[in-house]
């Protein structure tokens, strides 16, 4: 199978993506190795969920601290295999490079590592007692993801090719009869 010079480009990646994927690799670990750090001063009990105020109100076994690095090593994997066929999973409009949609898909994918990792250590210090609630952590990782996602947005409108008048779409509703009974 030959590969395309896009696919080339695409898996060679430039130094932002290799940066974004950098990161996302170190939040992963981080995702996974706090919850092993800390396990064995992890009482028998921690909080599983919070409510609004970011104070537990659900606790169970510290089991439980195996699900999000679950998830989250799931969301790296899907995220990761996404970014090898964004043509495929990764839409963005007409006339915007498709390079912009696949590094804002690693960007995302970084910043829900990071999330992660950043919830699993709140909660941790909660289970300790080092802390009543989980703070900012969740507030600021949307904040930041939300963020992103409108930076992106701006980033996409702006590097929209303008299509001349007529191509790519159908003008004929548009345009007035020649005889200018329109």
């Amino acid at each position: 199978m030959m590969l395309s010079e896009e696919m080339k480009v695409r898996l060679a990646g430039t130094a932002r993506q290799k940066a974004f994927e950098a990161f996302a690799l170190v939040g992963l670990l981080a995702a996974i190795l706090i919850p092993l750090a800390y396990w064995s001063r992890l009482p028998e009990e921690i909080p599983i969920h919070f409510n609004l105020a970011g104070e537990p109100d659900r606790w169970g076994g510290r089991g439980a601290m195996i699900t999000p690095a679950a998830l989250v090593v799931f969301l790296y994997v899907v995220l990761t295999s996404v970014c090898f066929l964004p043509e495929r999973f990764i839409n963005v409009p007409r006339g915007v490079p498709p390079r912009i949609g696949f590094e804002l898909t690693q960007c995302m994918k970084m910043e829900m590592t990071w999330l992660f990792a950043a919830l699993e250590w709140a909660s941790i210090q909660v289970a300790l007692g080092a802390q009543e609630n989980l703070g900012m952590t969740v507030i600021v990782g949307l904040v930041v993801i939300f963020g992103t996602m409108a930076v992106y947005l701006v980033y996409m409108l702006r590097a929209r090719r303008v299509e001349p008048r007529g191509v790519g779409r159908d003008t004929r509703s548009f345009v007035a009869p020649p005889d200018g009974s329109g």
